[in-house]
């Protein structure tokens, strides 16, 4: 494989973000009067409206699954400019799922603003997530205008359409694990697969799709953003627990207030003894005071729990380098795509804790 350092820093994707950005909202648009309130609840969600539905810029979230497409493209083709439909339907889908956990999860804020669904109430807000979950097949289908051949776009959609079956099998096995006790590092493995690392999996595998026929390739492609997208999951997981609360936006110990059986807990649970009884102990409590989440906190911190979670995020992050740095020099035509890439995916798995 190509030996390729990682810059120090972590490389300026605004261009990505800007092209990005520009593909979504000519996909998101309606010249139908009557519709441009239900267009508006969309934009609302993306973060182009405010709570009045008048044009605004709020956080519109990462969006670091559609940059992944396009550096996997630039990379592989030298430009990413055949990619943007497919980048733009990645993120649109992933909005979608984003629209229905919050109504599933009873969430009323999310990047420190009503959810959709408190703004709108439900109905509307499903309305507006299923419409979002089409129009990302309608703009993933534009790559054909993009000079793609048939079969390359048929392999684009397939490989679209079984990342969206795995993003709602993750859900529900998420949904599930709340019923359970205890919830297995198989299991929770499983999960983030779905829910979390399937999307980017399919967003670096279409990237490549894009630029090239060979299976070798997109297979290597595809294997990088599941892995990465692990890892950036568990990351999360261990930020949940021990992130700074003024970076986070979350108290310390969030995820325990949330019973949320994230990695930390999931190894914590598997230890057993004083540490998972004590965890169970609160996880029966109808309410959870500050004095029960810093007791078990200093027991995860004697047990070495978050050691132990950095250890599973650096093995998926080694495994998603190796199958990156796996792709033949040969193949590729922007060695300096690889560099950003291999600088973001550091980035996404070294934030502070």
């Amino acid at each position: 494989p190509p030996t390729v350092a990682p810059m120090p820093m972590s490389p300026d994707i605004s261009p990505y973000l800007q092209a990005v950005d520009a593909e979504m909202r000519s996909a998101v648009q309606s010249a139908n009067p009557p519709l441009a309130d239900f267009y508006k609840m969309m934009l609302y969600h993306l973060g182009w409206a405010d709570e009045r539905f008048q044009p605004a810029r709020a956080d519109t979230g990462k969006r670091l699954r559609p940059v992944f497409c396009l550096l996997v493209c630039e990379a592989l083709a030298g430009r990413y400019e055949s990619a943007l439909p497919a980048a733009a339907a990645v993120e649109i889908l992933h909005n979608f799922s984003l629209v229905h956990d919050d109504i599933q999860d009873g969430d009323r804020t999310r990047r420190h603003r009503p959810t959709l669904w408190a703004l709108v109430g439900v109905p509307q807000a499903i309305n507006a997530g299923d419409a979002l979950f089409a129009l990302a097949q309608v703009e993933l289908l534009r790559i054909s205008g993009r000079g793609l051949p048939a079969d390359r776009v048929l392999r684009c959609l397939g490989i679209f359409q079984r990342a969206c079956v795995q993003l709602v099998e993750g859900q529900y096995l998420d949904m599930r694990g709340e019923e359970m006790t205890t919830a297995g590092l198989d299991y929770y493995r499983q999960m983030i697969a779905g829910k979390t690392a399937a999307l980017l999996g399919a967003a670096t595998a279409i990237g490549a799709a894009v630029a090239t026929a060979d299976d070798e390739v997109i297979a290597h492609a595809h294997q990088f953003g599941l892995e990465l997208g692990m890892a950036f999951q568990m990351t999360d997981d261990i930020l949940g627990l021990w992130g700074d609360s003024a970076v986070t936006g979350k108290p310390a110990g969030a995820d325990l207030r949330k019973k949320k059986k994230s990695l930390p807990i999931v190894i914590a649970q598997a230890q057993g003894g004083a540490l998972a009884a004590a965890i169970q102990s609160l996880f029966n409590c109808a309410q959870i005071s500050d004095g029960d989440v810093s007791e078990v906190m200093r027991l995860m911190d004697q047990a070495g729990t978050r050691a132990q979670a950095r250890l599973e995020v650096e093995k998926h992050h080694r495994q998603a380098i190796t199958n990156l740095l796996q792709i033949p020099a040969s193949a590729l035509a922007s060695t300096r795509a690889v560099e950003r890439m291999l600088s973001l995916a550091a980035s996404l798995t070294q934030r502070e804790f």
